[in-house]
């Protein structure tokens, strides 16, 4: 007599098996040693280096332990990811992975895509970012060495086919603050309630073709480049802005500040302050 029901119990022992085997028997190190020396070589002078890999259900794996160095100095640790096929992706040319990572309090979400070029490896990978904490980023403050906080989200684009500017940016901080090393008229601290920029990078060079920025004390835009050195304290700044002071702000100052002493405003209704020196040690001058 047909049983249908044996069948399926037949059938559901044999899958737990076959995981179980598969599990047991899944080449944890040479896949680990295999993504290690292929990402020494792609991502060279940074080192990618991930501890462990971990079959996923369903099908994937689990990367753990992922640090990213340079000259010996750790610039991100992630503690795990998951990493999957994009099945709707599977006849197209190349393969396109996904994956998904909490960090720093935030979420983030990848796609990347690898195809071969007449022999050449082209990489196109894109990041959406929500709700990143920056407070939650250990190298900002030993950057800065100033407290900072805001919630980044956005997106980052690296086109490995693209020698001039392989990586570009769109990025947005909302409930921005920074703290000012030496309170200046009580203020200790400038506001932002959103700024939005936009990027590329070129491994040595950041160019910012455009920054937004609105705050509680000031707003205004700002655009120049940062020449990236190690350690990343030691970049320079060449930067160029227009603020404007916010009405509340600006009173504030005229009734703590000597009559004449605060510049008058251009014809724009801002003051133009060009920024120069490096990350750890800015210095600006005003117009």
């Amino acid at each position: 007599m047909y049983k249908p029901g044996k069948w399926v119990g037949y059938m559901l022992y044999l899958l737990a098996v076959a995981g179980l085997c598969l599990y047991i028997l899944f080449p944890d190190d040479i896949l680990r040693n295999h993504i290690n020396s292929r990402s020494a070589r792609l991502f060279a002078p940074y080192l990618v280096k991930i501890t462990q890999v971990k079959p996923a259900f369903p099908p994937g794996v689990h990367l753990q332990g992922i640090t990213l160095r340079r000259d010996q100095r750790e610039l991100l640790h992630i503690a795990s990811t998951r990493v999957s096929p994009v099945y709707s992706a599977l006849l197209a040319p190349g393969h396109t992975l996904q994956a998904r990572t909490a960090l720093w309090g935030g979420d983030l979400r990848s796609r990347l895509h690898v195809t071969a070029d007449q022999g050449q490896t082209i990489i196109t990978a894109k990041t959406t970012l929500a709700a990143v904490a920056l407070e939650n980023i250990p190298e900002l403050d030993q950057i800065s060495e100033r407290a900072l906080a805001g919630r980044l989200s956005g997106a980052v684009v690296w086109d490995s086919s693209q020698s001039a500017d392989p990586v570009t940016a769109d990025l947005t901080v909302t409930d921005g603050r920074v703290e000012l090393l030496i309170p200046w008229l009580a203020v200790k601290q400038v506001d932002f309630r959103r700024i939005d920029t936009a990027l590329t990078l070129n491994r040595q060079r950041i160019l910012i073709k455009q920054c937004v920025f609105v705050g509680k004390q000031i707003s205004g835009d700002l655009n120049g480049s940062i020449q990236l050195r190690y350690p990343l304290g030691k970049s320079l700044l060449i930067l160029a802005a227009v603020i404007k002071l916010q009405p509340d702000f600006l009173d504030q100052l005229q009734s703590k500040l000597p009559k004449g002493l605060l510049p008058a405003e251009n014809k724009n209704g801002g003051y133009r302050v060009r920024f120069g020196g490096t990350l750890d040690k800015p210095m600006f001058s005003l117009k």
